[in-house]
C-alpha cells in the first residue's frame, strides 16, 4: 500500500529503490535470503535479520530466493526524523547503517520486530479518521526504538547529542551523495568538513 509519506509491502521486489530518495526502507526477513549491492558492496539478508537502506536509491542488483518471506516497511526519512526523540541514534546510526545495512536479530528481537512491522501495516490499511499521522508516527517510533535496541547491541553506536548533531548531520549529507562511491577515506570528509580527522572520528 503507497502513501505520500510511506509504502508497505510483502514484496521486496516491489520496492521501488531508485525512486524513494530521501525515505528510508526497513526489511525484516522471515525466510528465504536476498543479495543485493548497496552503495558499491554485496550484502545478504537472511532469516531473522533486518535490513535498513538510508538511501535506498543505491540498491541495484536485487537477486531474492525462491521462498523469501519478508515485511518491508518504507517511510519518508523527514517523517521519521519528526518522531525521534532530542537525543537519539539517528545521524550516528544512519551512517553505520551506510556502511552495512543489515542486523542479525535474536528471535525476541525479531518477534518484537514483526509486532510493530504488522501493526503498522494494519494501521495503514485500515486509517483512522482523526489522528491517522500521529498514530503511524508514535508506531514508527515504537519500531525504530525496538531498531536501536538491536543496533546498539551489536555496534558501537552511541547516542548523538544535539551539539554533534550539526557535524554529523553535514556528514552524511555529504554521504548521502555519490561521493561515497569514490571517496571511502574519514580525512577526505574531515578537510570537506574543515575539520580535522580525528575531532570528525570522535564526533561521530
Amino acid at each position: 500500500m503507497k502513501h505520500e509519506k510511506w509504502l508497505f509491502t510483502n514484496e521486496l521486489t516491489a520496492v521501488p529503490f531508485a525512486r524513494i530518495k530521501g525515505w528510508v526502507v526497513h526489511t525484516l526477513c522471515l525466510d528465504g535470503w536476498a543479495e543485493f549491492l548497496y552503495a558499491g558492496r554485496t550484502f545478504v539478508m537472511r532469516k531473522n535479520e533486518l535490513a535498513v537502506f538510508v538511501t535506498p536509491e543505491l540498491v541495484t542488483n536485487l537477486t531474492v530466493s525462491p521462498d523469501l518471506r519478508c515485511v518491508t516497511y518504507c517511510a519518508d526519512r523527514k517523517f521519521l526524523d519528526s518522531q525521534l526523540p532530542g537525543n537519539h541514534y539517528g545521524i550516528g546510526g544512519a551512517i553505520d547503517l551506510f556502511n552495512n545495512p543489515v542486523l542479525t536479530l535474536f528471535e525476541e528481537e525479531a518477534a518484537h520486530l514483526l509486532t510493530d512491522l504488522r501493526t503498522i501495516e494494519t494501521r495503514l490499511q485500515a486509517p483512522t479518521p482523526s489522528y491517522h499521522y500521529e498514530i503511524v508516527g508514535s508506531l514508527s517510533l515504537t519500531m525504530m526504538l525496538d531498531i536501536f535496541v538491536a543496533h546498539s547491541r551489536q555496534r558501537d553506536v552511541k547516542i548523538e547529542s544535539l551539539g554533534a548533531a550539526n557535524i554529523a548531520s553535514e556528514l552524511f549529507r555529504l554521504l548521502n551523495s555519490d561521493l561515497p562511491v569514490t571517496h571511502r577515506e574519514p580525512a577526505f570528509y574531515a578537510e570537506r568538513l574543515n575539520v580535522s580527522p580525528k575531532y570528525l572520528s570522535d564526533t561521530i
